[in-house]
């Protein structure tokens, strides 16, 4: 039929994730020499191969990857000569979480504090919730950092004239960590993380058993 595709065959160690395709390879010769992934039948659209390529990685599982927002790469375990592959948040989902932070610190100092942790604080939360089951621990703690400097900033701004002993005693609790009255600035790195656990035969099953 004409503008239909060819079948493809798809190694088993390929993901595909809608249009785009990530490879790991367990030797670099692999990611040098790649084998086509897809044949284009008479007929089709002539760019059907470039877009598939462009929008194809094929990388070294040492060297990492990037999906949907995590790092996928094979590192030593510290302390050991073992090897595992970690998942942590990419620096792409990282500068972007602490884009909208800055952002919300850069707008309107006429607002109360309390506005502004009340925009921060679901922006904060949501994110470690979502790299919560990563190697994110210092990720969390990086975020916590850049936030404390970024709302420090802001109340500088708002309040020139004031020293640092009256800004912590006016907008600070706990020491130096932001708050107006209830409303206290979300912690990023007081969230702890989480490891997936093979439950293997221990998932329970719908069907029931026929022994």
């Amino acid at each position: 039929m004409s503008g239909s595709r060819a079948a493809v065959t798809v190694d088993p160690t390929t993901a595909w994730c809608g249009t785009r395709t990530t490879g790991a390879c367990s030797s670099r010769a692999q990611r040098t020499t790649p084998k086509p992934f897809a044949r284009r039948s008479p007929g089709s659209c002539p760019r059907w191969d470039c877009v598939c390529r462009r929008r194809t990685l094929i990388t070294h599982i040492d060297e990492g990857l990037d999906f949907l927002g995590w790092h996928i790469q094979r590192r030593r375990k510290r302390g050991t000569n073992r090897r595992y592959v970690y998942t942590y948040p990419s620096a792409k989902a990282l500068k972007a979480v602490t884009g909208k932070v800055k952002t919300r610190c850069r707008q309107n100092i006429n607002l109360p504090l309390e506005t502004l942790l009340r925009q921060l604080n679901p922006v904060l939360r949501g994110w470690t919730a979502h790299f919560r089951p990563g190697v994110s621990a210092t990720a969390f703690s990086y975020l916590r950092a850049f936030t404390w400097r970024q709302v420090i900033r802001w109340l500088r701004r708002k309040h020139p004239a004031i020293t640092w002993k009256e800004l912590r005693r006016r907008f600070c609790s706990d020491g130096w960590w932001p708050a107006d009255g209830d409303v206290i600035l979300f912690n990023p790195s007081a969230v702890r993380t989480t490891r997936y656990r093979y439950r293997g035969t221990k998932i329970p099953s719908p069907w029931p058993s026929t022994t």
